[in-house]
């Protein structure tokens, strides 16, 4: 349900206009998260990839999050990215995350990619499942495990419902660990003071008609 301060139960589609801020802050949040239940001997990083852009070579970040198994000299064991739109927009970057996909596939490092970027083209391990149904969600994450590399499994998102807690693989001995995606939109709705945001710009690309209805009722209800 919608809190004191977010009229969205779920989602709020308006702060995604503000995705490089809230970007870093779904990435340190995360971080901050799992970490306080890894196991012993695993640690939540963020990390960065930079890329050079236009004829200017201006660099552009793309930031991630490792888990790390300390007991074995900080052998990545599992990658979780947030994309933006430089994940899924034709160019050097949709290029890059791709070949570090492909890469923490060829060393069995488990991957989980969240899409809250509605911008660009979908590229994530789960979107070819999702892209099969007439009326696909705004959002999901998927999830590629090293110890059963030919299943993907996938977490749909509509915007209408409350964001799910979705499991990290960890180690081949361990338990899956949880991120909890709504608390972590919630808490960089409050912390960000997005409760002053403007509502009255749409949200890019538009939703469908039933959904555009739901978000005027939502925000009439705010009044």
């Amino acid at each position: 349900m919608a809190t004191a301060d977010n009229p969205f139960p779920g989602m709020n589609p308006f702060v995604l206009r503000s995705w490089n801020d809230v970007h870093i802050s779904l990435t340190v949040y995360g971080s901050d998260s799992l970490n306080e239940k890894l196991p012993d001997g695993l640690l939540a990083r963020v990390n960065e990839r930079e890329f050079l852009t236009g004829s200017d070579e201006f660099p552009t970040k793309q930031r991630f999050l490792e888990i790390l198994d300390a007991t074995d000299g900080n052998r990545l064991v599992t990658m979780i990215e947030f994309l933006s739109e430089s994940n899924k927009v034709p160019g050097k970057g949709r290029d890059l995350s791709l070949r570090k996909r492909d890469d923490c596939q060829e060393a069995g490092v488990n991957i989980v990619e969240i899409d809250f970027q509605r911008r660009g083209q979908a590229t994530t391990m789960g979107h070819l499942f999702l892209s099969e149904d007439t009326n696909p969600p705004p959002y999901h994450a998927s999830i590629w495990r090293a110890t059963d590399p030919d299943i993907v499994e996938c977490y749909p998102m509509p915007l209408r419902e409350i964001l799910p807690i979705i499991a990290i693989p960890l180690r081949a001995e361990d338990d899956d660990a949880t991120l909890d995606l709504q608390e972590l939109i919630d808490l960089a709705y409050r912390r960000g003071n997005y409760q002053a945001v403007a509502y009255r710009k749409r949200p890019h690309p538009p939703f469908g008609d039933e959904d555009e209805a739901w978000i005027d009722s939502v925000l009439a209800g705010r009044k």
